[in-house]
């Protein structure tokens, strides 16, 4: 009896030790719900701002690339040899009509508000809204910064209200000069509002020009207010400039409650809480601003945190059902422990170990699509810089190859009217001959107009069998105006027949051309005889192209960097990539390129892979 008796104290001291642990559990359980639900809401919290961070950058990346697509326009428009000379002297009103509808065509396809041209008093003479009852011709708008401060070749950017129309948009200008005098300015006026994006719902954007005042808003009550008062001198100095639609710039009631971080607070607008992120935009000299509402950030986290703590909650609960679970099979099958131990064991070990193999497996394959990914990002920028770089060419070449063509054209003219006058006085011969050569004049511009089309298309970097002869016509078809303008000479050594080369012909008519424009700009300064020569040969299984100059050479120092991209001796000209692309396009088909700098001048020598002759096929009857 007395043994008996000890052993069931045993078991009841064993029984409350299991409760007790069980309420150990239990509590523990529940500290950690509160805890992981603290957690969350720090995590979620954060994790929300970050995607505001992350989603306002994407928005001021995209406001700032929209913006930056019209900045060539006033640029372009600079260049404008009709509008110089109008601006220049009074022109008459064809003149005016004609710049006055290229202007509307122009701004029609670009999508801006307005372009208008401004001349030295501050008057605008030409706009694109010519025909509008309520035109901007004859308004003046020498008090606007855009016209005060304009730098040639340099565009300027600025925000404020149309004073005529009162249309807020953000202007960008250029000046016309004739030496240091100005003649006047051309302005491009864009819709900032159609350039705001992807708000998402619950949230608003609102954008802040450099005195702070709001010009852009979905809250329409908050627009030209400011955050915080405008000090004295900024107001003046708004007005002055008649920025905005009114000269008392009201602030809102605004108070920051704290910051979160260092582009993000919590603040108080107009009896509302909220995470205010801001972004400072320096290409436009503004500030893009996300408010997202507290309570709508807190309900989503309260939503997250509740799931996740339900989830939490059950797999409490299922741990415990479990555990007792196997507390009744461990007694019943007490005789099998050994067994189910040994077999778990092992079952475990082939889990973990096929686990790690799942791991290893998805690593590999997460590095292989990220390695394939920057390959193709690799790839797309190169074609990218390749196509900047071909842009770049096209418009210096622009200015020369329609001077080529204008000659031609008025020759045109002149002789289609002499043929008139021969036609009528019955001179056929004489009329035959004029337009025999309007025939080869009209021919010469289609060979010049389709060599520009197509070094300025898009290839598809096909490899083929390309004339390297005719790939340097090509070339020199686009650059023959800039050796009659410096009076240089061109000098060819082909050799005894054709040779063909394997690489992309537009491709190597870029590299052709690049080396050269080089050449010619290394020599047009010089007073003896300006040359550049051409000598093409094959040497072994390779197609060599030696380009030279008799200028002044190449420094050592720069011949060590010369193939880097962004190095450059240019001052004001390029960005330094086009003989790093030039390099990246002949070693792309497994060519080679280099350099040597002698007395005479520079050398610059390809080496393409050459391509292998075509046997003629043999017909038999």
């Amino acid at each position: 009896m007395k043994i008996t008796s000890l052993a069931a104290s045993g078991k009841q001291w064993l029984l409350n030790k299991k409760n007790q642990l069980l309420w150990f559990l239990l509590a523990l359980a529940l500290g950690g719900i509160l805890w992981f639900s603290y957690y969350s809401f720090r995590v979620d919290f954060r994790s929300q701002t970050d995607i505001l961070n992350a989603h306002l950058y994407q928005q001021g990346q995209e406001l700032t690339f929209d913006i930056s697509r019209y900045e060539f326009i006033p640029l372009s428009l600079s260049f404008d040899n009709s509008i110089t000379e109008s601006l220049k002297d009074t022109a008459g009103s064809r003149a005016s009509e004609d710049i006055n509808s290229r202007l509307k065509i122009l701004q029609s396809r670009i999508g801006a508000q307005a372009i208008f041209v401004v001349n030295n008093q501050g008057n605008i003479v030409f706009s694109s809204d010519a025909q509008a009852p309520d035109s901007l011709i004859g308004h003046n708008v020498k008090y606007r910064p855009y016209f005060q401060r304009v730098k040639a070749g340099i565009t300027d950017h600025y925000f404020a209200v149309g004073t005529t129309h009162d249309i807020p948009g953000y202007y960008q200008s250029n000046g016309y000069f004739s030496g240091k005098e100005k003649l006047g300015v051309v302005v491009v006026k864009v819709d900032i509002n159609d350039l705001l994006k992807n708000v998402q719902p619950g949230q608003e954007n609102i954008l802040l020009d450099q005195a702070g005042v709001i010009v852009s808003t979905q809250h329409s009550a908050w627009l030209y207010h400011s955050l915080t008062p405008l000090p004295a001198p900024t107001l003046r100095e708004a007005n002055k400039e008649h920025k905005y639609l009114s000269t008392n710039i009201p602030s809102l009631s605004f108070k920051r409650i704290r910051a979160i971080n260092a582009r993000t607070d919590e603040v108080f607008i107009d009896g509302t809480r909220y995470i205010m992120v801001r972004q400072y935009l320096p290409k436009i000299d503004m500030t893009l601003a996300t408010l997202s509402p507290v309570s709508l950030l807190y309900k989503n986290i309260a939503v997250r945190i509740a799931l996740g703590t339900a989830v939490l909650i059950f797999i409490v609960i299922s741990v415990f059902i479990l555990a007792q679970r196997n507390q009744i099979i461990h007694l019943r099958l007490k005789n099998q422990q050994a067994l189910r131990e040994a077999y778990n064991s092992l079952e475990e070990l082939v889990r973990q170990r096929t686990q790690e193999l799942e791991a290893q497996r998805y690593e590999l394959e997460v590095a292989l699509r990220q390695r394939i990914a920057s390959e193709e990002a690799l790839l797309n920028m190169q074609k990218e810089l390749v196509r900047s770089e071909k842009l770049a060419v096209i418009g210096q070449l622009s200015a020369g190859l329609a001077h080529e063509i204008n000659q031609p054209l008025s020759a045109i003219g002149i002789m289609a009217a002499n043929a008139v006058r021969f036609l009528a006085i019955g001179e056929y011969d004489e009329a035959k001959a004029n337009l025999e050569r309007i025939s080869r004049l009209v021919d010469f511009i289609g060979r010049i107009s389709n060599q520009l089309r197509s070094f300025s298309r898009n290839t598809d970097d096909a490899i083929k069998r390309v004339l390297v002869a005719g790939s340097i016509d090509n070339a020199m078809l686009l650059l023959g105006h800039r050796f009659k303008e410096h009076a240089s000479q061109f000098v060819r050594h082909p050799p005894s027949r054709n040779l063909y080369c394997l690489c992309n012909g537009v491709r190597l008519e870029q590299v052709l051309v690049n080396i050269i424009s080089n050449a010619l700009d290394a020599i047009k300064e010089q007073h003896r005889e300006r040359r550049v020569s051409v000598q093409w040969y094959q040497q072994g299984n390779d197609v060599v192209i030696a380009i030279a100059d008799n200028g002044p050479g190449i420094p050592v120092s720069i011949i060590e960097h010369i193939f880097e991209p962004f190095f450059t001796t240019k001052k004001n000209r390029g960005l330094g990539l086009g003989l790093a692309i030039s390099a990246d396009i002949i070693r792309s088909y497994g060519g080679s390129i280099s350099v040597e700098s002698q007395e005479s001048g520079a050398k610059f020598t390809l080496r393409l892979p050459a391509a292998p002759e075509i046997k003629p096929e043999n017909k038999h009857d």
